[in-house]
């Protein structure tokens, strides 16, 4: 178990270094070593950079070299300006709309944080079975587990006392924006997304069909660069003004989402088989509650890291994640079953058809 400090790198990157040492087969050659994380676009909350309509903010763009280039273009190419004034009043807007958000609604899940916390893991689930439900509705694995997590919490908030009824609660989104290729620099590049979790949603299907709209509009916004803009700032800024604005944005989320995917091929640890891999992400300011979804070698496992003063028992949340998913899993196998009826007689009429066919060649042939 090893605890790493957020200011060393996200959790792509730290992920990457963890992998950096294992090996693909227990006795490994010099060539036999792992390659570890491969971006998943499916999987990455927001997919990778491309997905977003801006990159203006990005770290590099900031160097005097660049800023020149960038201003050269401007004023020489009229069409990359009006392409820059768009990015820049889209990010305007944006940031204007994260400011004036309202608050999150008072839940179980916000409060006066304690100094002790909690920590519990989900059993395993088959990251097929994941797929086979997002491709049954149409939806991605991100938008599968996002449903997931969100009909577990609002179980464990009916659970509480509390009617999750027309309830949603915001969670901040971590969104990657390394490039798709592996990237060996550590640091932080992500963004953060607002995304909507609409736990009074008790159906399952309804639900998933919400959490994949909000989350489209979030991947057409530049709401992660944004958001990375921001942080960048913060960091440039006193101590006292980025406590205040830390505080702030926690009043419009609720909790903390993450998802990393992980090899999906069996790895070893000098020479020994990694069974399962784990991760719980961390909160800052007055987040109390903290979601990681970590897949590897075909499975997938929730983590969950929660202030004990307000979520005592994150074990009943684990518990909650598997009963919605064991729903959503078993809605999506009769749909399947049904369509498998409505095919097998249009298959059994075009065997008949081959079969007639066949028959017609050979009394040809005959002839």
């Amino acid at each position: 178990v090893a605890r790493l400090h957020h200011s060393i790198a996200d959790g792509i990157a730290l992920f990457q270094v963890l992998l950096s040492m294992t090996e693909s087969s227990p006795n490994p050659s010099p060539s036999s070593k792992s390659q570890g994380l491969t971006h998943n676009a499916e999987q990455s909350p927001g997919g990778p950079t491309k997905t977003h309509k801006s990159t203006f903010l990005t770290s590099d763009n900031w160097s005097a070299r660049k800023l020149w280039e960038e201003g050269e273009k401007i004023f020489s190419d009229p069409s990359h300006a009006r392409h820059r004034t768009r990015q820049v009043i889209d990010l305007a807007v944006t940031v204007g709309g994260l400011v004036l958000r309202r608050p999150d609604p008072v839940t179980v899940f916000k409060g006066s944080l304690g100094m002790e916390k909690r920590a519990a893991w989900s059993e395993p689930i088959a990251l097929q079975d994941v797929k086979m439900i997002g491709k049954t509705f149409n939806s991605t694995v991100n938008d599968v587990l996002l449903t997931t997590v969100a009909g577990a919490l609002g179980r464990y908030i009916d659970f509480r006392g509390e009617t999750p009824e027309n309830v949603n609660i915001r969670s901040f989104v971590p969104v990657n924006l390394r490039p798709i290729k592996l990237d060996e620099e550590l640091g932080n590049k992500f963004g953060m997304v607002f995304l909507s979790l609409p736990m009074g949603i008790v159906d399952p299907l309804e639900r998933l069909r919400r959490v994949k709209r909000n989350m489209n509009e979030i991947k057409a916004s530049s709401e992660a660069v944004a958001t990375f803009g921001i942080i960048n700032l913060l960091g440039a800024v006193p101590p006292w003004i980025e406590e205040i604005a830390v505080s702030f944005f926690d009043t419009k989320a609720s909790t903390i989402i993450t998802n990393v995917p992980g090899p999906q091929t069996q790895i070893y640890l000098a020479g020994a088989p990694i069974n399962t891999t784990m991760a719980w992400v961390p909160q800052s300011g007055n987040i109390a509650l903290g979601v990681s979804m970590v897949s590897y070698n075909g499975k997938v496992w929730l983590g969950i890291a929660t202030d004990k003063r307000l979520v005592p028992d994150p074990e009943t949340i684990s518990e909650f994640f598997h009963n919605e998913f064991i729903e959503m899993l078993s809605r999506a196998q009769k749909v399947q079953a049904e369509r498998q009826k409505h095919i097998q007689p249009m298959f059994a009429m075009l065997d008949d058809a081959i079969q007639t066919l066949d028959e017609l060649l050979a009394e040809a042939s005959k002839e």
